[in-house]
C-alpha cells in the first residue's frame, strides 16, 4: 500500500485553489459539485489525476480536522477486497465506491478520520463521480461493467490519453 492522496475541507475554495495553483504550482484537474460542497482536484505529476482535493463546505469556526481524508493506492481488487476483509469488524463502517477513474473503500479510524483504499481503473472521466461498488460480483464483471459505463459518459479516455494531455498542459 502507497499514500495515494489527501483531502482537505476548506473555508474559501478560490482563494485555496489560487494559493495551491499559483503558488505552489499545482494543475487542476478537475473540478465538480459534490452534493451541497464543490470539489476541485490538483496534481503536480502527470501520471495521477490528483495528489490533493479541496472540498468547500469547512465552517467558519470548527473543531474538526481540516483533513477531509487519507487515501492509499493498492495495486488491484485483490488486494482490495483483502483490505475489506481485515476492516470487518474492526470499523463502524465500510462504502465501497466506483469512481470510474478508481475502485475505493471508504472508512474511518477509530478516531474517526476518514481513510480511502483504491486502486486505478485504466480509464479516466470527468470527477467528482461516485456509485457503489458490489464486492459480491467477480473482478471481471467489476471491470466489465465500469468500463462500459465509464465509455457512456462525456469526456471518456483512456487513463494513457488523458495523462499524455495532462502532460502536455503542465509543460
Amino acid at each position: 500500500m502507497r499514500f495515494g492522496h489527501m483531502g482537505l475541507m476548506v473555508r474559501d475554495l478560490p482563494r485555496m485553489t489560487d494559493f495551491y495553483v499559483r503558488v505552489l504550482g499545482f494543475t487542476p484537474t478537475d473540478e465538480g459539485p459534490a452534493g451541497p460542497a464543490h470539489m476541485v482536484f490538483l496534481c503536480t505529476e502527470p501520471r495521477d489525476h490528483h495528489q490533493i482535493f479541496l472540498c468547500s463546505g469547512r465552517a467558519a469556526v470548527d473543531s474538526g480536522s481540516r483533513i477531509h481524508h487519507l487515501a492509499f493506492r493498492v495495486d488491484d481488487l485483490e488486494e482490495l477486497r483483502a483490505i475489506a476483509k481485515r476492516l470487518e469488524g474492526e470499523v463502524k463502517f465500510m462504502e465501497p465506491a466506483n469512481h470510474g477513474i478508481a475502485w475505493s473503500i471508504y472508512t474511518e479510524d477509530p478516531e474517526g478520520n476518514q481513510i480511502e483504499f483504491f486502486v486505478e481503473t485504466p480509464w479516466y472521466v470527468h470527477q467528482p463521480m461516485k456509485q457503489p461498488l458490489d464486492f459480491s460480483l467477480p473482478d471481471a464483471e467489476i471491470v466489465r461493467t465500469t468500463e462500459a459505463f465509464c465509455r457512456s459518459l462525456p469526456g471518456f479516455q483512456s487513463h494513457p490519453e488523458w495523462y499524455a494531455k495532462l502532460r502536455a498542459r503542465m509543460a
